[in-house]
């Protein structure tokens, strides 16, 4: 080699480290430390189950809950007609456990 010129790994297992560094969960629950508001995650689980697509749902005591496209719009109704204060009620009913979906739904 030349002089001053720096050695460099060019195999395959190199890759530089681009962009943003993916954001981190704890224990694998999406819910937790993603920096999302809890309103927005369960309203673009259930849009996505309505338009077609059976979702599974994390709810924050480790349970999973299967959303279907039937009860993605029912969910998405509901929340459409609260009134902010007792949108986020229901909400946190609805990420902590798969009985406050079952509460909140009915």
């Amino acid at each position: 080699m030349a002089d001053g010129v720096p050695t460099r790994d060019l195999t395959d297992s190199y890759k530089p480290r681009r962009g943003r560094p993916p954001k981190k969960t704890e224990d694998g629950n999406p819910n937790v430390g993603n920096g999302r508001d809890p309103r927005q995650h369960i309203q673009v689980i259930s849009g996505q189950a309505a338009a077609g697509r059976t979702m599974d749902f994390f709810h924050n005591n480790g349970t999973k809950t299967a959303i279907t496209p039937q009860l993605g719009r029912h969910i998405l109704a509901k929340l459409n007609s609260l009134k902010p204060v007792q949108k986020q009620e229901a909400v946190n009913k609805i990420h902590y456990s798969a009985d406050g979906l079952r509460e909140e739904v009915e």
